[in-house]
């Protein structure tokens, strides 16, 4: 979830079931989970704009359905004990996460796979990164990260640009060096 959609440790161990729209593919970004005095809350995310609409792809959609089908299946078990905060990320008792458990466990999960070494926080970048590189327009990248400002979404991802950069210089040469008769063809 967190390499798919770029949300931040906080938010995911925040995201409520009730956030989760299944038929319309999406989920909305309301709560966090935040450390403050020692303790962790659920409250609004950080910013306006960090409350926001997110479309998801149908295979992280297919993911979090057999994700809360074995929920379900906890909470059958558990009974009683089961403690409801409808968070799609918790313990196997409902309990919620602390945002540094989800950390640890994301960085044993990735040990024991083998994967290289990235952290949780490193998926965000990674989204960032690749749906720039993609060619996905910097305005939406911005609004799928839930920064304040696309300054911060150019500042922070400008690393991404050189390509897009060499991809904006062949396409507008490809479209100068084109004989006219080639264009105006294309333009029917």
């Amino acid at each position: 979830m967190a390499a798919t959609t770029g949300l931040r440790r906080g938010e995911l161990a925040g995201l409520r079931w009730r956030d989760v729209d299944f038929p319309a593919g999406r989920i909305v970004v309301a709560q966090q989970r935040a450390k403050g005095g020692g303790s962790v809350t659920a409250d609004p995310t950080k910013t306006r704009r960090s409350r926001r609409l997110m479309s998801l792809d149908e295979r992280t959609l297919d993911i979090r359905r057999e994700h809360r089908r074995r929920q379900v299946e906890l909470r059958l078990m558990a009974g009683p004990a089961f403690q409801d905060h409808d968070l799609v990320f918790c313990l196997a008792d409902g309990r919620p996460l602390h945002p540094d458990r989800l950390t640890q466990m994301f960085r044993d999960r990735s040990r024991a796979s083998g994967l290289p070494y990235l952290t949780l926080h490193g998926l965000r970048h990674s989204h960032a990164t690749q749906m720039l590189r993609a060619g996905v327009h910097p305005k939406v990248v911005q609004e799928r990260l839930g920064h304040s400002s696309i300054a911060i979404t150019l500042d922070t991802y400008s690393h991404a640009i050189p390509a897009m950069q060499e991809d904006a210089a062949q396409r507008a040469a490809a479209l100068i060096d084109t004989p006219d008769d080639e264009r105006a063809e294309d333009q029917r």
